[in-house]
């Protein structure tokens, strides 16, 4: 195994996940991509190396040959330029493509004029993956948008009708405040230098901004994901799918949803597998403007804080739309029957356990912490709700209780939970709806009590 995340990594602790992606030591959020370059997947996500509180920010780097088993290698990015070197700005997030057989980060610089945030997007290039070199007349766009409130980051770029095309969030007032209308803009290019802007592709008055959007073809659709800020239902995570006219500039949408219904997933990004499938990866986080949002959790007292998700695969439903399908790294636990149901025995590593739900019947997973801690999920496969219940969770997670609905016959009658650490993951069916949430047990041990009510 290499140095790095792992079940016999010397840093694994009581919550440190061993088969979803976190640092030896220091702060991680954003993933910034994820390619598949010279015979090994490459990984990008916003680092701090320094502490485990978010600061300045940098681009971490590790490498892989099986996502599970990373190398970490030095940053990718560091602040050290003028547009990009304030202690609350730095390198922020972006994306990852590989043009001439060369790989190019295209990521926002973030400085700050007064309490005026400047972001501006800018490049580097690497000819071996490992060493990356700053474009020497950055930014390659020095100007948000007329209207743009000064909040416009996090590039996402990508190749469609011939073009290189870019799309940024932003907002036309401030990201933190409620008022203000989230924005997704686009431009095009032909060397990934020299940009066009082409107008607001989308607009949201129902966010503030659209943190990390993404844009993918999907079959005969195109998706955008992003993570709006301050929505009315706080979803962290969204996507609609409809067709877009690059060159007008316009974007249909058809039908929206949510990747992953959870307290914790957030800034997810695509990316091509490198043979013919696409995957998305997103931070396992939080910020202070989600109503259930604590802290970032203790995970910090085992010297690093913050986790990316295991990468999904993205497919199509019957109707083309988008589905986001679970990994299988898990294996599956002995359990034993009894009166009042199946009981997974305390577990201390990576698990899946899974029960079958008779129609119109309620399941219920209790997952007991120890020390008289518990949460509980409730499916209502009639009605098609989920209710995650924190009330006498462990005070790191006390997150109140949250019902989300689902389509039942999407669903059908089957739950599983995954457990790695500190990630908790709750799926219907074969992956229609999912959700991940973040616990941490007094010891490493949770167990499971399942019954029908």
């Amino acid at each position: 195994m290499k140095e790095g995340t792992g079940k016999d990594s010397p840093v694994m602790g009581k919550w440190r996940p061993s088969r979803h992606f976190t640092v030896k030591s220091g702060w991680i959020n954003d993933p910034n991509g994820l390619i598949f370059y010279k015979g090994q997947y490459h990984l990008f996500y916003q680092f701090n190396p320094y502490s485990t509180v978010w600061e300045t920010m940098h681009w971490g780097h590790a490498v892989s040959s099986d996502l599970i088993h990373w190398e970490e290698l030095p940053c990718a990015l560091i602040p050290d330029q003028p547009y990009e070197k304030d202690p609350e700005g730095g390198c922020f997030s972006g994306s990852v493509v590989i043009h001439d057989d060369k790989m190019h980060l295209i990521y926002t610089g973030t400085t700050t004029e007064g309490e005026r945030p400047i972001q501006v997007q800018c490049l580097a290039v690497s000819e071996d993956g490992i060493h990356f070199d700053k474009y020497a007349n950055n930014p390659v766009i020095a100007q948000a948008p007329a209207g743009c409130g000064g909040d416009f980051r996090d590039p996402k770029v990508f190749r469609a009708e011939g073009k290189w095309r870019m799309i940024c969030g932003g907002s036309d007032g401030r990201s933190g405040d409620p008022s203000s209308n989230g924005m997704v803009y686009l431009y095009c290019s032909e060397d990934l230098i020299h940009w066009e802007y082409q107008g607001i592709l989308y607009r949201s008055d129902d966010c503030s901004m659209f943190e990390c959007p993404d844009l993918f073809p999907l079959g005969d659709k195109w998706v955008l994901t992003a993570s709006p800020m301050n929505r009315p239902d706080f979803a962290p995570n969204i996507w609609i799918a409809g067709s877009v006219d690059f060159e007008n500039c316009r974007f249909t949408p058809e039908r929206e949803g949510v990747i992953d219904h959870g307290t914790h997933f957030y800034a997810a990004q695509t990316y091509p597998d490198g043979h013919g499938g696409m995957h998305t990866t997103a931070w396992l986080g939080g910020w202070f403007w989600m109503p259930w949002y604590k802290d970032h959790g203790p995970l910090g007292e085992e010297g690093a804080r913050g986790i990316l998700v295991y990468p999904r695969t993205v497919t199509q439903d019957a109707e083309g739309f988008p589905r986001w399908l679970p990994n299988e790294r898990f294996p599956e636990p002995a359990y034993q029957e009894k009166e009042d149901g199946i009981i997974y025995e305390e577990m201390d590593g990576p698990f899946t356990c899974s029960a079958v739900c008779p129609s119109g019947r309620n399941i219920c997973l209790t997952l007991h912490e120890g020390e008289g801690k518990k949460v509980t999920f409730t499916v209502d496969m009639q009605n098609g709700t989920m209710t995650a219940d924190y009330t006498n969770a462990d005070e790191n997670a006390q997150y109140g209780v949250r019902t989300c609905s689902f389509d039942p016959a999407a669903a059908g009658n089957s739950v599983r939970l995954d457990r790695d650490g500190c990630v908790i993951t709750l799926i219907l069916g074969d992956g229609g709806f999912q959700y991940t949430t973040l616990l941490y047990p007094p010891t490493r041990r949770i167990t499971v009590e399942v019954s029908q009510q």
